[in-house]
C-alpha cells in the first residue's frame, strides 16, 4: 500500500473495502478483528474509546460471544483503515526527515478527505501515533 497525500481518499476507501469484506467473510469475525486490531499495535481500551464502546463489548466481539453489527464492522474497518494511513504517513514523514527533505505531516488534512469529527480524529491521529510508535521498525521497512 503506497500513500501519498494525493491519494488518501482512494486509498482509504480501498482499505475500508478490503478490511470489511475481509470481517465479513471471515469464518470467526471477532477473531479475525482481533488479529488486525493486535497487528495494528492498539489495545482494546483505545478501540473502545473511539469506538465509543467498552472494552467489554469490544472482548465479546472478539471472542465470539457476541456478533459484530454491521454497523459495527463499517465503523471498525473505517477506523482501522485511517490508522493505517496515519501510520503510513508518520514512517513516510520520518523517511523523509531522516534523508534531509524535512516534509510535515498534518493528521488535519485526513479530516477533509476521511469525513471523520475533530474528535474522532483526533483520537485517531493520538492512535496513529502510538500504534506507530509500538511497530515502528515493522513499518518503516515496509515503507523503506
Amino acid at each position: 500500500m503506497t500513500v501519498t497525500l494525493s491519494r488518501v481518499d482512494e486509498t482509504f476507501w480501498s482499505l475500508v473495502r478490503r478490511i470489511g469484506g475481509e470481517v465479513v467473510a471471515a469464518r470467526e469475525p471477532g477473531r479475525y478483528m482481533k488479529k488486525l486490531r493486535e497487528d495494528a499495535g492498539v489495545t482494546q481500551e483505545e478501540i473502545a474509546r473511539i469506538i465509543g464502546l467498552r472494552r467489554e463489548s469490544i472482548s465479546r466481539i472478539e471472542n465470539g460471544s457476541v456478533a459484530p453489527t454491521l454497523s459495527y464492522v463499517r465503523r471498525f474497518a473505517r477506523i482501522m483503515a485511517a490508522l493505517k494511513i496515519v501510520r503510513e504517513l508518520l514512517a513516510r514523514e520520518e523517511v523523509s526527515m531522516l534523508a534531509g527533505q524535512g516534509t510535515a505531516f498534518s493528521p488535519r488534512v485526513l479530516r477533509l478527505c476521511l469525513n471523520f469529527s475533530a474528535r474522532e480524529l483526533s483520537l485517531i491521529s493520538e492512535l496513529g501515533f502510538k500504534s506507530y510508535q509500538r511497530t515502528k521498525k515493522k513499518v518503516l521497512r515496509r515503507v523503506r
